[in-house]
């Protein structure tokens, strides 16, 4: 049987799939899996033990135009899917969106599955609609799991469990041999609510250095503003600064971290991934839909949710006329310091 997996996007939402592709490798042990994604988080997949290939398609020719051009971006996306020339027995789209749908849709697969929750009319495009929870109803792991199930079942495949173990691609390791367990942490997010203030991120830098871990800035390009915000507003603190790195590299750093501290955001996730302690400030995310505890591991896990009587708002942006952030101001620095670093001794223990 040859399976095509849509999942295009985002980082944080990609990492939370795994488990469901270790569901379905687990359950088709002799399948041949194809995971559909996005360029920007196709290194957690490349390489991957329980994947067969890849398919990286561009985010602008998924996103270009409306419903008027999508017979002719579902025939470009075609084409590009056709080299593969696999002939493939089902597609399931674990996203539920059009620009996903349209994709295993295009892949033209015998049976095309997805959710009966999807949006933006992406149903219309699956032969069957499968019942799991909705983003609403179950955390994000959980949901892509059920999912999983649901079309393991539609196909005759029988699977059982809860979520397993996920795998990444040894790329991602660090196989440097450093000692060096630094304290990361996250000024960026992809959602502008999500990103924890400078002025806490550097006073939980301060109380880091004066334990004596080293504290490192992570990040992509576009962070360099905020991660040079809070590197100027350390007071005692000087945190190296990582924002230049790719997906891979910056896998690596978080891979050798002693704990990783930040908001609902790619990295953090990434990082429960790769087994590390982890310290989630959400404040406007909602905890129940992504926090990292719902990601099966070992490693510690915290969430510490804001006090506001608006959080969590799931916005994008804040939502108040001021544009104050009141649900960070419930955060205390110290408390937020004393878990990041217990978690850190045991790491390191």
């Amino acid at each position: 049987m040859k399976i095509l997996i849509v999942r295009l996007s985002a980082l944080g939402d990609v990492v939370h799939a795994l488990p469901a592709l270790e569901v379905i490798r687990a359950a088709a042990p002799a399948a041949e899996l194809t995971w559909a994604v996005e360029a920007l988080a196709a290194p957690l997949l490349l390489g991957h033990p329980a994947l067969d290939r890849v398919v990286v398609l561009p985010r602008r020719e998924l996103l270009r135009g409306g419903l008027r051009e999508l017979p002719a971006r579902a025939a470009r996306l075609g084409r590009q899917l056709s080299r593969l020339r696999v002939g493939f027995d089902a597609a399931l789209d674990l996203q539920g969106l059009l620009r996903s749908a349209v994709v295993a849709r295009a892949a033209g697969a015998r049976c095309v599955l997805g959710p009966a929750w999807a949006r933006e009319g992406a149903a219309l495009l699956y032969g069957r609609r499968l019942a799991a929870p909705g983003p609403d109803e179950a955390h994000a792991v959980a949901r892509t799991v059920a999912l999983a199930r649901a079309a393991l079942a539609t196909l005759g495949l029988p699977s059982a469990g809860g979520a397993p173990p996920a795998r990444l691609p040894e790329a991602l390791r660090d196989g440097s041999g450093s000692a060096a367990r630094p304290v990361i942490l996250l000024p960026g997010a992809g959602k502008p609510a999500n990103r924890v203030p400078a002025w806490l991120l550097a006073a939980i830098a301060d109380r880091c250095a004066a334990a004596g871990l080293p504290v490192t800035l992570l990040g992509g390009p576009q962070d360099r503003p905020l991660a040079a915000a809070v590197a100027g507003a350390c007071r005692q603190a000087s945190p190296a600064i990582r924002c230049d790195a790719d997906l891979v590299q910056a896998a690596r750093v978080l891979d050798r971290a002693a704990v990783v501290v930040g908001g609902d955001t790619g990295p953090l996730h990434l990082a429960r991934a790769l087994g590390r302690p982890v310290v989630a400030l959400f404040a406007a995310a909602d905890p129940a839909r992504t926090a990292p505890g719902g990601f099966p591991g070992a490693a510690p896990a915290h969430t510490l949710t804001g006090a506001a009587p608006c959080a969590p708002c799931r916005a994008r942006r804040c939502q108040r006329g001021d544009r104050r952030r009141v649900c960070f101001e419930a955060f205390e620095a110290e408390a937020i310091a004393e878990v990041a670093l217990a978690a850190a001794r045991g790491a390191r223990s």
